[in-house]
């Protein structure tokens, strides 16, 4: 090959990358700038009167990543600079947040984007309007409220979905990725599938801007076994009044999800030049005369918490900061104990090494009044009712109880 073919195919290969890289995703977690606004007064009218703008990460809870933001909760203003070489036509530009707990407004370049409340669950925004070529900015005001009757802008912490986790410590923030994602101008924003251990199933297809395509488009629906195998395809004409295309079919003898066997089916959905994968199961839950059914059988659901811990310096194994844990015998325990009844009653091991504190004190007892898990040498995990046999004893529990009182006296 001479030289100048050579250089003609190097300057193909850029010319390929860059046209890659044009509908590639965008990834914005990392560095971001984070500002509390304690008094909530700031607008996105008054944003560059924040002078103490801190860096922070992303995806990450600001009490996790600040210490003296440890306890705050209230308002907080996230910041994110970026810059974009180019706008592709015919292409929308979709923010997505994987959660943001627990209030969050969303600007782009200074501009209202869109609310979400909840901070568990993702959420996205078409930002292509908002967007220019060169430096773009994203603003966030997030709030996650006081717990108080009054609460930060109306909304008290005792008023929405919260778990245990004020025992310990927050979520607050943007504490899930953030990424802008690249669509075509006609796009599946999401499917809906509803299966029956028959074997029929139905599949709704969400579409975005069909209204922009001059011509109708073919979209393509395939459905896939655990094995790879192709087990169902059908075609749907898109035109520009189509928002979703329906489905329905039969999979002969389908595998079912089942505990020890969680079968998934993955469905792949063509529109153009968008593909969207996504994955279920042929399964069936029921309760009847006070039983759990799966897919027809009785179904016993037996449950422990396994709980990450983070040790103060000297509580860990031999003094450290760790805790090690019995991964193997938790492993061992969710896969053969955890809905095999008969597995569980079978004692397989006598000697305990691991349960739940068992005390005379109220404060401290896991589990008033019922008992507690213990986690046998062989990895299984029993439940034992207060009181029985050691370690869930009442001499454990007295022991354990003056031990606790001696430590209450002392501070």
């Amino acid at each position: 090959m001479s030289r100048w073919s050579l250089i003609t195919a190097f300057l193909a290969g850029l010319i390929m990358i860059n046209s890659c890289d044009k509908t590639q995703d965008i990834d914005l977690n990392g560095r971001w700038q984070l500002a509390p606004d304690s008094i909530g007064q700031i607008t996105i009218n008054s944003i560059d009167q924040i002078k103490n703008w801190r860096m922070t990460e992303i995806p990450g809870s600001w009490h996790r990543l600040h210490v003296d933001l440890l306890d705050y909760q209230g308002v907080v203003w996230y910041r994110k600079s970026f810059k974009l070489k180019s706008l592709p036509p015919k292409h929308r530009f979709l923010l997505n947040f994987g959660a943001v707990d627990y209030l969050a407004k969303v600007y782009v370049n200074r501009e209202l984007v869109g609310e979400h409340e909840g901070g568990y669950t993702p959420f996205s925004f078409d930002v292509t309007e908002q967007l220019q070529k060169g430096e773009n900015e994203i603003l966030v005001r997030v709030v996650d409220p006081v717990a108080d009757e009054f609460g930060t802008d109306g909304i008290s912490y005792w008023h929405i979905p919260h778990g245990k986790q004020n025992w310990y410590v927050q979520t607050s923030g943007i504490w899930q990725a953030v990424t802008m994602v690249i669509k075509p101008e006609i796009y599946v924003t999401r499917v809906q599938v509803n299966s029956q251990i028959s074997g029929t199933f139905q599949a709704k297809v969400f579409i975005e801007n069909a209204g922009a395509g001059a011509t109708p488009v073919e979209l393509i629906l395939t459905i896939r076994d655990p094995n790879g195998e192709v087990v169902f395809s059908d075609k749907y004409e898109v035109n520009s009044s189509t928002s979703e295309a329906e489905f329905t079919g039969q999979i002969n003898n389908p595998r079912l999800w089942t505990i020890g066997q969680p079968n998934l089916y993955t469905l792949e959905i063509r529109l153009g030049e968008d593909v969207l994968f996504d994955r279920f199961g042929f399964r069936e839950i029921v309760v009847r005369d006070g039983k759990f059914y799966l897919n027809g059988k009785p179904f016993y659901m037996i449950a422990a918490l396994d709980q990450d811990l983070v040790a103060a310096a000297g509580d860990g194994n031999g003094g450290s900061q760790t805790i090690y844990r019995l991964r193997e015998g938790i492993e061992r325990f969710l896969i053969t104990d955890i809905n095999n009844p008969a597995g569980s009653a079978r004692a397989q091991s006598e000697i305990p090494i691991m349960w739940d504190v068992v005390t005379t004190i109220v404060s401290a007892f896991n589990h008033i009044p019922g008992g507690s898990n213990v986690l046998y040498m062989d990895g299984h995990v029993q439940f034992q009712r207060y009181p029985g046999e050691p370690p869930v004893s009442k001499n454990m529990a007295v022991a354990l109880g003056a031990f606790a009182k001696a430590g209450e006296d002392a501070n």
